[in-house]
C-alpha cells in the first residue's frame, strides 16, 4: 500500500535530512500536496481495527472497492456492507461508515496524480516496479483515433513539465525544488501504435517500417491481406534468402526498406 501512495503523489520514501544532505535553498519543507501525501501514508498504516495485522484502513478500503467496481456493486450496496462489517469488526474500528465517507478519505489519494519522469533503461521501464497509472479509460472497446481527446488531459501535463516545470518535495534533504520533464519515448503494442502514431495497421501499408515497399498480397479466400518480404530483413547470404520452397516461390534478392 505504501508503494501505491509514493506512486500516486510522485514522492520517493521520506528519509531524515541530515547536514550533509540540506542544501543552501531556504526552502525547507514538504508544501501542502506533500503534507496530504503523509497524512494519507499515516491513514495507510492505522490498523483497521485494533489488532489486526494483514490490513490496514486503507489497504482495506482499496479492496473492497477493487470489489465493488469489478461486481458492480451500487453505492448504497457499499454502505449497506461498511454497516455490517462495523457490526461485525471489534470495538475500536476504523472502517468509514458509507460510501461517502470512503470518498472523501481516498479523494486526495486519486485526485492527485504524479509529475515524476522516471529516467529507468530500457530492460526497466516496462517493468512492474517502474509502472505508474497516468490514465485510465473506461469501457470495454478501444478508442480508436478518439483517444487524442483522453490524451489532450496528459500533453498538457508534459507541456506544463517542460515549458514551466512544477514545484517538487526533495525527501531527502527535506526541500522543495523546481523540476522539469522531459517526454522521450513510448513502447506501445501494434493496436496502441495505430492509435498514438495516426498510422493505420490495415491495409496494403500497415507495416510502418516498410513504408511503401510493404510487400503485401490479398488472400482471397481467407478475405485478408498477407505480409511478405520478411526475409529482406536477413544477411544476402542467409540460407532462407534462395529457399523458394519454404516461402513463397521466390528468391529473395533485395535488401530491408530504409
Amino acid at each position: 500500500m505504501h508503494e501505491l501512495l509514493y506512486d500516486a503523489f510522485g514522492i520517493p520514501p521520506f528519509v531524515p535530512p541530515t547536514n550533509d544532505t540540506v542544501g543552501s535553498s531556504s526552502k525547507y519543507g514538504p508544501d501542502e500536496k506533500t503534507k496530504k501525501f503523509f497524512s494519507l501514508l499515516k491513514e495507510a498504516e492505522r490498523e483497521l481495527y485494533p489488532g489486526c495485522s494483514k490490513f490496514s484502513t486503507l489497504s482495506f478500503i482499496v479492496r473492497l472497492l477493487h470489489i465493488k467496481t469489478l461486481s458492480g456493486w451500487t453505492d448504497k450496496s457499499f454502505t449497506m456492507l461498511l454497516e455490517l462489517l462495523k457490526e461485525a469488526f471489534p470495538e475500536g474500528d476504523t472502517l468509514p461508515k458509507s460510501f461517502y465517507a470512503t470518498r472523501v478519505l481516498l479523494k486526495d489519494l486519486v485526485s492527485i496524480t504524479t509529475s515524476d519522469s522516471n529516467n529507468l533503461p530500457l530492460w526497466l521501464c516496462m517493468k512492474q516496479p517502474y509502472m505508474f497509472l497516468t490514465l485510465l479509460i473506461h469501457g470495454p472497446h478501444g478508442l480508436g483515433d478518439k483517444i487524442d481527446t483522453y490524451l489532450r488531459l496528459v500533453v498538457d501535463e508534459l507541456k506544463l513539465l517542460w515549458e514551466i516545470g512544477v514545484d517538487t518535495y526533495d525527501a531527502e534533504s527535506n526541500q522543495m525544488f523546481w523540476i522539469h520533464a522531459l517526454f522521450q519515448w513510448t513502447t506501445n503494442d501494434f493496436p496502441a501504435l495505430a492509435m498514438l502514431s495516426g498510422w493505420s495497421i490495415k491495409g496494403a501499408l500497415a507495416c510502418p517500417p516498410c513504408n511503401v515497399q510493404t510487400r503485401h498480397r490479398y488472400l482471397r479466400n481467407r478475405q485478408k491481406m498477407c505480409y511478405m518480404g520478411h526475409r529482406r530483413w536477413l544477411s544476402m547470404d542467409h540460407r532462407f534468402q534462395k529457399n523458394a520452397a519454404s516461402f513463397d516461390g521466390t528468391v529473395e534478392y533485395d535488401s530491408f526498406p530504409t
